[in-house]
């Protein structure tokens, strides 16, 4: 039997840059305190567990968001 679900190709540059977006969205909504990885991965289209995969708690994703944001204004 065959699997006739379609399996994304797997990208984690662009599954990252997917979850650090959804992550700064949220933060500019609802600030720091309003940031889950589980809310952040809906938002992203992964599911939690990727998202812990790339980031394993809160506070090193917002860390993340700040630094990528810091190196593109660079």
């Amino acid at each position: 039997m065959t699997d006739i679900r379609k399996r994304r190709a797997r990208d984690p540059v662009a599954t990252r840059e997917a979850i650090l977006e959804a992550a700064r969205a949220l933060l500019a909504k609802d600030g720091p305190d309003g940031v889950s990885l589980s809310e952040v991965a809906h938002l992203a289209g992964v599911n939690r567990g990727t998202a812990y995969q790339h980031f394993e708690t809160r506070e090193k994703l917002i860390e993340a968001v700040s630094e990528h944001d810091e190196a593109l204004t660079e």
